[in-house]
């Protein structure tokens, strides 16, 4: 995994607020392993659940998609990575 790339997104802004994925997930009212997913890119959550993590994480719901987004490219570019 591309761990400077996925800094700078969703992993980033949480550890900056001081939040482990537990406490994240607790504050929004949702799955540990829904946060953990978008995160990595692995999936993205479901409008309701993006509107809470959005306000937990203090920024607009437009800017936890384009986060979201640049997770899923990054997580693409890590698949790929090895198989060259």
């Amino acid at each position: 995994m591309n761990v400077e790339a996925n800094q700078a997104g969703l992993r980033s802004l949480r550890e900056a607020k001081g939040l482990s994925l537990s406490e994240l997930a607790r504050v929004a009212g949702v799955d540990k392993a829904t946060v953990s997913m978008a995160e990595r890119g692995l999936a993205v959550p479901m409008l309701t659940t993006n509107r809470r993590l959005a306000a937990a994480y203090g920024i607009r719901l437009g800017r936890l998609y384009e986060l979201i987004a640049e997770s899923q490219v990054e997580a693409r570019a890590d698949d790929g990575a090895g198989e060259r």
